[in-house]
């Protein structure tokens, strides 16, 4: 019953989106008997361009993931009704959570992406930096300045840092793909990111590739490669490859 209130909170299906190929995967913890707070989604903006998210509200349970069906609903909503940068989005996020009375803090990532001119735009709320992997299988991880994670009072816990998000635009050469992904593939109590990070980019690098990576066997060899039998933490990957022109 967990699982599938959590499933129900995620996506029924990956879209069929011009101009990119998806693939998704989410793990519960354990045995799956308690309900998480990690999340994606990936939809079409009005203008043709097609925004990514992943993230992941601290602590189980209901309440997390009351906090994640409101923040990726909100999210979808947000962006179809104002077309707003990443930034941006983040900032109407925040507005949404103090509206609550939830003192869940959530990590996120958001990537906009340009399929005409191979260019993405991202935005980070205190979230793991994304991945891309090129069709020459080259990988590299986009430093995109994140700032503070979403339900964090900044302004009156850190009087005189900017409460406003930034964002980077930066290209991303067609027949790349863009890997999301949250702290449980690469995180556990004995191992931190410094061990984590690397071994995800080259775990990425040695999937074979024949000219084209497929992101759904791209998600589950990760799984595979990465995460022990008795997962400590849900995990969601979310991989968007641009296709070629």
């Amino acid at each position: 019953m967990s699982e599938m209130l959590q499933r129900s909170l995620l996506p029924d299906w990956l879209p069929d989106l011009p101009g990119v190929t998806i693939g998704a995967l989410y793990l519960p913890a354990g045995d799956g008997s308690e309900v998480g707070g990690d999340f994606y989604d990936v939809f079409r903006l009005p203008d043709g361009r097609v925004l990514a998210a992943l993230g992941d509200v601290t602590g189980k349970g209901v309440s997390a993931a009351r906090v994640m069906g409101r923040v990726r609903h909100g999210l979808r909503g947000i962006a179809l009704a104002t077309r707003a940068p990443a930034g941006a989005l983040l900032d109407a996020l925040d507005d949404l959570l103090a509206s609550y009375s939830d003192d869940r803090l959530v990590t996120v990532v958001i990537a906009i992406i340009d399929m005409a001119r191979h260019r993405v735009e991202v935005a980070s709320a205190g979230h793991l930096p994304p991945l891309v992997l090129t069709r020459e299988g080259t990988t590299e991880f986009l430093e995109v300045g994140g700032s503070h994670p979403l339900g964090l009072p900044i302004a009156r816990l850190l009087p005189g840092v900017p409460a406003n998000r930034s964002q980077a635009t930066v290209p991303v050469p067609a027949g790349s793909t863009l890997m999301l992904y949250s702290d449980g593939l690469v995180e556990t109590r004995r191992t931190g990111l410094d061990v984590g990070l690397p071994r995800l980019q080259a775990a990425v690098a040695a999937v074979p590739r024949a000219g084209r990576c497929d992101p759904q066997l791209l998600c589950e060899r990760l799984s595979a490669a990465l995460l022990p039998d008795h997962r400590e933490d849900d995990v969601a990957v979310l991989a968007v490859q641009l296709d070629r022109a």
